[in-house]
């Protein structure tokens, strides 16, 4: 007669192997919901923004950036501001790498990258001219770099505020604010 040994069981067999089943798809499906709402959030709505530029390096760093804004399309500009080269009102503007917010600028605040504010304003209740210059200076930048000049204006498109130079510093590689840009310490 054989002796017959006991066979051994795995303890992955019976009621461990599905609760090991259900708590691995748990965390699987928890870390990709998290994954995903964390990149989709990087990525601003841009509903009813307008392309001002399209993949073109404003910055002089090697890669296109696109630059929208939400228009104010009914509101007037002053003939002074169309004179120095005023074209557009806006009540926001985004400078996009990719997804990747740059610059914005709204009604409340302007902010880098980080969604550190530049300058301190007061809100903008109408909104924001604007106008863009190619500057060019090879002691500073690689290339030519597209310089953001905006003003506050009134219900009447007046300007009601210093005009406000938005620019890439090189220093930072973040973007920067000033009134005086081109004085020490811009760059």
């Amino acid at each position: 007669m054989r002796i017959r040994r006991p066979v051994r069981r795995s303890p992955l067999r019976g009621p461990l192997l599905p609760v090991l089943l259900i708590g691995s798809a748990v965390i699987i499906l928890t870390a990709w919901y998290y994954v995903n709402r964390a990149v989709s959030g990087s990525a601003p709505d841009l509903t009813g923004f307008q392309s001002v530029i399209h993949q073109e390096d404003v910055n002089a760093d090697g890669r296109n950036e696109r630059l929208l804004i939400l228009p104010r399309p009914d509101a007037p500009i002053a003939r002074d501001l169309r004179a120095d080269g005023y074209t557009l009102r806006f009540d926001e503007l985004v400078v996009l790498q990719g997804d990747a917010v740059l610059l914005r600028v709204t009604r409340d605040a302007m902010t880098d990258a980080d969604g550190t504010v530049l300058l301190g304003q007061e809100r903008a209740a109408h909104g924001y001219a604007f106008r863009r210059e190619l500057w060019e200076e090879p002691a500073v930048y690689a290339g030519p770099v597209v310089l953001l000049h905006v003003v506050m204006t009134d219900s009447a498109g007046e300007a009601v505020s210093d005009e406000i130079t938005l620019y890439w510093k090189p220093s930072t590689g973040r973007y920067a604010a000033t009134n005086t840009f081109g004085a020490e310490g811009t760059f």
